[in-house]
């Protein structure tokens, strides 16, 4: 259409949609959960049927419905690393106890970090328990509460708080011996 030499141009207006796929990584179902996802992937009811293992290639979960099941050791994790393998719980966790093979991939406990005020990792542990913890007695700092071994503690079983310590001039704290406040 043309009006007194201008020109109009009809526009249709079309609205774009942009379709987006959101992926999420799989993560396996806790123990509450187990059942409902037993029945829904693997149509059974036994428990031992379901498995949800991390496979280490992909760095991945993958799930299953396999009735073989063993104990795994512990210390260790049940994985998928080209076949069903038990494998060392990494530096930073630690597992005390041994599980059944298809429940988990991963070790149940994080190792203490130490790291509180005055603290210092002593002793890092095996994989079946939690670091040791010592107060940074060249600082001046010593244990709050008396642990069972006067030079360390472990953050599990005992309160491992350090306290800033006043020493009598030219003196300083000796690492072991316990001081009272």
């Amino acid at each position: 259409m043309v009006v007194e030499g201008c020109i109009k141009v009809l526009i249709l207006v079309v609205p774009l949609t942009v379709l987006k796929v959101v992926s999420y990584d799989l993560t396996c179902p806790e123990n509450l959960h187990r059942t409902y996802r037993i029945r829904s992937f693997c149509n059974a009811t036994l428990l031992t049927a379901y498995s949800c293992l991390l496979d280490k290639h992909t760095d991945t979960f993958k799930e299953s419905c396999e009735d073989e099941i063993n104990f795994v050791r512990p210390g260790q994790r049940y994985v998928i690393n080209g076949f069903r393998t038990n494998t060392d719980c990494s530096e930073s966790c630690y597992q005390p106890f041994k599980f059944w093979s298809q429940k988990y991939s991963k070790c149940v406990f994080f190792k203490s970090l130490c790291n509180g005020i005055g603290q210092l990792l002593y002793e890092c542990t095996s994989t079946t328990q939690d670091n040791k913890c010592g107060c940074d007695h060249s600082n001046g700092y010593a244990f709050l509460v008396k642990p069972k071994n006067t030079c360390y503690c472990v953050p599990t079983e005992q309160d491992c708080t350090c306290f800033k310590k006043k020493c009598p001039p030219y003196t300083s704290l000796i690492p072991g011996l316990f001081f009272n406040i």
